[in-house]
């Protein structure tokens, strides 16, 4: 099926419009965060800026610990917070506390009385952790990204009382028993890790949303719903609507441990938030309209020593989409975390909810995605990966794109290239060549690994379709440089990818093609860095899509 008709008759195409103004959504929310319950949608307002912020407790903690609560501390207008009992403040999120745990400017955990310290991100001492009375506890994290566990993630899991976290690269578990504490979330750590048990009640249970998968094929089209964790999104223990009792962030398989003091008896329920304030996963997923966050609360319950609380995030909510955008920037930034070791990926906002209209684009490290019923881009993981993907180009990389419309047909190299890295971008991250956009009519979807599109631009400075560009990138970080395999692997992925940090973030171009960075700089960074080992699978790969590279970068003079 043609693409380029399927495009012409939807009259738009909702991939991308780069460059496109916002005009809005530039002003704060209002007042206080307000948390129903019941099972229903639970926008939180109050706060701007792309790390979080807020006026009240979301991104806080345990009350003993840090953060902010409604009854031992203040308020920080981007999202760290104040406690009493031993949080403090960070500029990006954390705090630090002379007596018990803390968390540094860059996410790791200072205590002058034990808690440890990262450099990067985690809350550990040189030998794992080490014990807090009042927040940091054992085995908090191992912190630096060279140690990273791909699967784990970078707040550890508890399961009971057993807790798993990250030594060297190697899940480890530690039952928190036989030191008489208990597994649950260390506000002072952003981890979890065993801690003293100090407060009077304990929350557990797992968080997921309906998600449903785009189907790979030509007419497009989302798979039946199906549940998936809630990864790495700000849980809270909430009395009332605005009093925030602990707040934690759910584990890779969506489960959560929160320890709490309240009134035995007292109503309180879970809500959760699509945002994350950790420096690895700086998130956050707002309305286009306003800066509203998308939340989910639970149902009621009572205040007891032990209580287990699920939460399904529903599609008839409307705030399950939400969690799903989450969902692929956690994907996105913690595949740079762990393969490339980028320790704090600059912060991203993306924005969308039902019946948005104002288009789907990235600008200025936020995303905006369509959300009307006809043109919905909230399950389109292709889509929302492809506009991370510029912000990737932006984060780590280098783009000179002119930004403008585009819709496979050639156009500016610098766009074409831009657009086409963006699309394999989201192809890698998913390991799959089909991209999908959907609509109420089904949507399209097209392959990539067995397409060839061709250049007929000329000269290297001519205009070309971002298809040449996605489908040679597809094909280089093909491990066997087949004609037919679709064996893209997170090692491949990102021996293609780090020419974007490796090379075209502080290169000087070659002044050849169009000034700024296209599909030639790629390849003479490619070759930089890879030498002449792959010529002749980028010879193959050039004539193949008629393109005329001249192989004249350092390291590219190809036998």
């Amino acid at each position: 099926m043609n693409r380029l008709f399927i495009i012409a008759a939807l009259a738009a195409l909702s991939a991308c419009e780069c460059g496109k103004p916002t005009g809005n959504n530039t002003g704060g929310g209002g007042g206080g965060l307000v948390f129903p319950s019941g099972g229903g949608s639970a926008i939180s307002g109050g706060g701007t800026g792309a790390t979080g912020g807020g006026n009240g407790a979301v991104g806080g903690g345990d009350g003993t610990g840090g953060g902010t609560s409604a009854t031992g501390g203040g308020t920080s207008a981007t999202g760290g917070g104040t406690s009493a009992t031993g949080g403090g403040t960070s500029a990006t999120g954390g705090g630090t506390s002379a007596t018990g745990g803390g968390t540094s400017a860059t996410g790791g955990g200072t205590s002058a009385t034990g808690g440890g310290t990262s450099a990067t991100g985690g809350g550990a001492n040189a030998t794992g952790g080490g014990t807090n009375a009042t927040g940091g506890g054992t085995g908090a994290t191992d912190g630096g990204v060279s140690n990273a566990c791909p699967g784990l993630g970078p707040v550890n899991a508890c399961a009971g009382s057993v807790l798993s976290y990250c030594v060297n690269g190697t899940v480890t578990q530690l039952d928190c028993a036989t030191a008489s504490q208990s597994c649950a979330f260390s506000s002072a750590a952003n981890q979890y890790a065993c801690v003293a048990s100090t407060s009077q009640f304990i929350v557990s249970g797992t968080v997921t949303y309906e998600d449903r998968a785009p189907i790979a094929s030509e007419n497009g089209g989302l798979a039946s719903s199906a549940p998936l964790p809630v990864r790495g999104a700000e849980v809270s223990v909430i009395q009332g609507t605005t009093t925030v009792l602990a707040t934690a962030n759910t584990a890779n398989d969506g489960s959560y441990v929160l320890r709490y003091t309240a009134t035995a008896g007292a109503t309180v329920h879970i809500s959760v938030t699509a945002r994350s304030q950790l420096a690895a996963r700086a998130l956050s997923v707002r309305r286009a309209n306003n800066n509203n966050l998308h939340a989910f609360g639970g149902a009621d319950f009572s205040a007891t020593a032990t209580a287990t609380q699920n939460v399904e995030v529903t599609y008839s909510s409307n705030e399950a989409e939400a969690f799903n955008i989450f969902d692929q920037g956690i994907l996105a930034f913690d595949w740079l975390h762990d393969r490339l070791n980028i320790a704090a990926p600059t912060a991203l906002t993306l924005r969308w909810h039902r019946n948005n209209n104002d288009g789907t684009y990235y600008q200025d490290n936020e995303i905006f995605l369509l959300g009307p019923l006809s043109d919905d881009d909230g399950y389109d993981d292709t889509v929302i990966l492809h506009e991370i993907g510029h912000h990737i180009e932006d984060a780590i990389g280098r783009s000179d794109s002119p930004g403008g419309d585009h819709a496979f047909e050639p156009v500016d190299p610098r766009l074409a290239w831009s657009e086409g890295f963006s699309t394999w971008f989201a192809l890698s991250m998913r390991k799959s060549p089909w991209y999908s956009d959907t609509d109420v009519n089904g949507g399209w979807g097209w392959e990539y690994d067995d397409s060839v599109s061709t250049f007929d631009g000329g000269t290297l400075a001519g205009d070309i379709s971002e298809d040449v560009v996605t489908e040679l990138l597809w094909d280089l970080s093909d491990t066997d440089q087949s004609e037919t395999s679709q064996l893209v692997t997170d090692d491949s992925f990102a021996a293609a990818l780090r020419v974007q940090p490796d090379y075209l973030r502080t290169a000087t171009l070659r002044n050849v093609g169009t000034p700024g960075v296209d599909l030639v700089d790629f390849l003479d960074g490619w070759f930089v860095l890879n030498t002449t080992s792959s010529c002749t699978w980028v010879e193959t790969l050039t004539t193949r899509h008629t393109f005329p590279y001249d192989f004249n970068a350092p390291n590219a003079a190809c036998p």
